[in-house]
């Protein structure tokens, strides 16, 4: 149903604007898969969490990202294992603030299951019961790889170009001194 919807919105055929309200009776419709879909549809890598940080679910566009085959492979992994050792206490705080209700974020490299390095923007919030209480984790995971890389070539430029300008009045000076 909210495939359909969401097609026909980039159609433009129809116009569309939920509520809070109905997306959530969309969402706990009885279709099979609706969550699933409405999760997919996302082209962050999507995860959730127990309390402890346990993987509980990931979306299919985080699976492709993350260069996984068989998410059965990771399922009950704790995520804070998948990065590196120096990142893993924002993971930790991340999942711990998330849990005690506080959403978080923070940005670090984590290699795909591959072995490729990719930088992310990470998010992780609670996700509440009935009664207030944060019963799982919702983590998304923004593959921001691509400007990282151009942000550390263009710092590299300014340094070169630094080293140029300060070279280049260095000699300047030399010059002037040798003519004067």
């Amino acid at each position: 149903m909210l495939c359909v919807a969401m097609s026909e919105l980039e159609t433009g055929s129809k116009e569309w604007a939920l509520s809070s309200a109905e997306l959530s009776a969309l969402i706990s419709d009885d279709t099979p898969g609706m969550l699933t879909c409405v999760l997919d549809a996302s082209p962050d890598c999507i995860k959730v969490l127990s309390l402890d940080g346990s993987l509980v679910f990931m979306n299919e566009n985080g699976k492709s990202a993350m260069q996984i085959d068989d998410l059965a492979d990771v399922l009950g992994a704790e995520w804070g294992a998948f990065w590196a050792e120096e990142y893993r206490p924002m993971v930790v705080h991340a999942v711990k603030s998330a849990a005690e209700g506080r959403p978080s974020r923070f940005e670090a490299p984590c290699a795909t299951a591959k072995g490729v390095e990719r930088f992310w923007d990470v998010s992780v919030a609670p996700v509440f019961d009935t009664h207030g209480q944060p019963c799982r984790l919702l983590a998304i995971s923004r593959d921001v790889t691509d400007r990282v890389v151009q942000a550390k070539a263009l710092a590299e430029r300014e340094a070169e170009l630094e080293r140029l300008t300060y070279r280049q009045a260095r000699h300047v000076k030399e010059l002037e001194e040798q003519i004067f």
